[in-house]
């Protein structure tokens, strides 16, 4: 794997305001033509990631919420068999 900190290549913007992704980065994380990509803007930085590559990071900021033991999933059941009985 390459390290990611000592990754940074120049690249031109064309017309229609595309830029070319290098072939060593598309290789590295396994993106080939029609690869679905989420662009974000952050910090005055652009950021590429793909779908799943955002969930996960999703998942790992939600995670820092959950208290210890807690689970999340007998919390929901637990919710819904209330609202059930209560109807």
């Amino acid at each position: 794997m390459l390290k990611w900190e000592l990754m940074q290549i120049a690249a031109k913007l064309d017309r229609a305001g595309r830029i070319m992704i290098p072939h060593r980065f598309r290789n590295s994380l396994g993106l080939s033509e029609g690869s679905e990509l989420i662009v974000r803007l952050e910090d005055g930085e652009l950021r590429l990631s793909t779908p799943l590559q955002a969930l996960k990071q999703a998942q790992r900021a939600l995670s820092l919420l959950k208290k210890p033991g807690e689970s999340v999933v007998d919390d929901f059941l637990a919710d819904r068999k209330q609202e059930a009985q209560r109807e």
